[in-house]
């Protein structure tokens, strides 16, 4: 069973199409407890390896990109639920501000961080806006921190890729997670994981 987004969500998602991206800063949120604090030296850690093993800083031609952006917001975020929720709710703002040719945020991905970020190892949670045949949907999955993180963003910025070819590349860590209906206010209750498994049941009923 498919669920997409709704259709205003679409329409957001649609018109970051038509900006430049290159400069856009893709939000990190953090969950439960976690801190913006502690989402920043997240994804500084994410920057700077990237930016030491990839692009070879501070000896390399490129500098150091700042390309992500700890977002800061008055409520607890609970589940995946409430970070897509503020995320659709930023863009809609972002998008009614009249904004130039360059979208400050990048308009089809954001992370997630979760409390065991500073386990070695450890993985974010990189949550991507596609449209496979025509339907817009969200999906997420795991990506290493360390350099990895860093990467996927960088190309997904600069065109290098998509976010199709980002789900695929980590593909053994994809969530099929879609959501049928998100609007610019607040108003699921249902956390993530219920959704997921509800989809999961229709899928085998069907």
């Amino acid at each position: 069973m498919t669920q997409t987004t709704s259709q205003q969500t679409s329409h957001l998602f649609e018109k970051g199409n038509y900006h430049s991206l290159e400069n856009s800063a893709v939000l990190a949120y953090g969950l439960q407890d976690v801190t913006t604090k502690d989402v920043q030296k997240a994804c500084d850690v994410a920057t700077e390896t990237y930016a030491r093993e990839i692009l070879n800083w501070p000896n390399g031609l490129l500098d150091k990109r700042n390309i992500f952006k700890a977002e800061k917001h008055d409520k607890k975020l609970k589940n995946l639920d409430d970070c897509i929720q503020l995320f659709v709710d930023r863009l809609n703002n972002v998008f009614e501000a009249s904004p130039p040719k360059d979208l400050p945020i990048y308009p089809h991905a954001f992370v997630v961080i979760t409390e065991n970020w500073s386990q070695n190892n450890a993985n974010s949670t990189l949550v991507l806006a596609h449209k496979p045949k025509d339907r817009w949907m969200i999906q997420h999955c795991l990506v290493p921190i360390h350099v990895e993180l860093g990467l996927a963003v960088g190309s997904l910025r600069f065109g290098d890729v998509t976010e199709a070819d980002m789900l695929n590349q980590f593909s053994n860590y994809v969530h099929p997670f879609k959501i049928r209906q998100v609007h610019t206010q607040p108003h699921n209750t249902w956390s993530w994981p219920v959704l997921y498994l509800l989809s999961q049941l229709v899928s085998l009923v069907l």
